[in-house]
């Protein structure tokens, strides 16, 4: 009882210490400034004739509008910063800028999704004449002994298939397969089951916000739209830009949700749609 209050008590002075450094840091912004790039000027100094490079990543993680404040509201700040530096904003914003478009002050780039796939194929499809399978695996294996771990080549088209080529999803399957794998190998069965639980998340999601018009929308004419939500899937990353032609397509799990199947079921033939579709 003495240890939980000590430490209760010990949550709170550091809870209370770290406002107000925090509250002093908003106050005096230019003093931290300073003293990040002393911090700095140390490192490249370290470096010699190489640079620091800065990455921060996973901001697409973040709302738009938290991460425009960061780079609009604070950005005199983060270029004022020594350094070389590479932030992930999420798409969204760079369709739809908050502030001001981000190539008034930043040099924006596009990251793809790895295209697995044609578009005129289906979501579990591979294109032949694409090596992204092969280099997706090795990305993999880099990360596991991939022959050990996952032999069977079907659990791995699988694998690959419902990531989507996005390697945050394609690192959450094998984490959730691992987990549900009754034996030390991953085997197709325990990558299917992974899926589904990622599914079964998005299709909640899906089903809470009313997207599945939307998203039925995208996967027929493979390209975004200008429907309220159609930034908000991108954001959610149930979209992807893919490369080549630029095309987009909803999530290969998402193309497997009843709700999702039925929306593109209802939607016009192609051949009837109108020139402003």
């Amino acid at each position: 009882m003495k240890f939980k209050s000590e430490l209760q008590a010990l949550m709170r002075t550091e809870s209370e210490y770290r406002y107000q450094i925090q509250h002093a840091f908003r106050r005096y912004p230019n003093a931290l400034l300073k003293h990040v790039n002393n911090l700095l000027d140390a490192a490249n100094e370290a470096l010699g004739e190489r640079r620091l490079l800065v990455v921060i990543d996973n901001l697409d993680r973040y709302d738009p509008e938290v991460v425009d404040k960061l780079l609009y509201g604070s950005g005199r700040l983060v270029r004022a910063l020594k350094c070389h530096m590479i932030v992930t904003p999420p798409i969204a914003l760079h369709y739809k800028p908050k502030t001001e478009p981000l190539d008034k002050s930043y040099i924006p780039v596009v990251l793809y999704t790895v295209r697995l796939r044609r578009k005129d194929q289906p979501h579990d499809a591979f294109d032949p004449a694409s090596v992204a399978k092969k280099l997706l695996l090795e990305a993999l294996d880099k990360r596991m002994d991939l022959d050990k771990l996952m032999p069977d080549p079907a659990a791995r088209d699988r694998l690959l298939s419902a990531s989507g080529g996005a390697m945050r999803d394609l690192l959450r399957l094998v984490r959730e397969a691992i987990v549900i794998a009754p034996g030390a190998k991953l085997e197709h069965a325990a990558i299917d089951r992974a899926a589904t639980r990622l599914r079964i998340d998005m299709r909640d999601r899906i089903n809470a916000n009313g997207w599945a018009p939307t998203l039925a929308r995208i996967m027929r004419d493979k390209q975004i739209n200008d429907a309220p939500d159609c930034l908000d899937l991108l954001y959610q990353q149930l979209v992807y830009r893919y490369n080549s032609e630029g095309w987009y397509d909803v999530h290969p799990l998402v193309a497997e949700i009843p709700e999702v199947q039925a929306a593109f079921k209802a939607l016009p033939a192609p051949e009837t749609q109108t020139k402003t579709d």
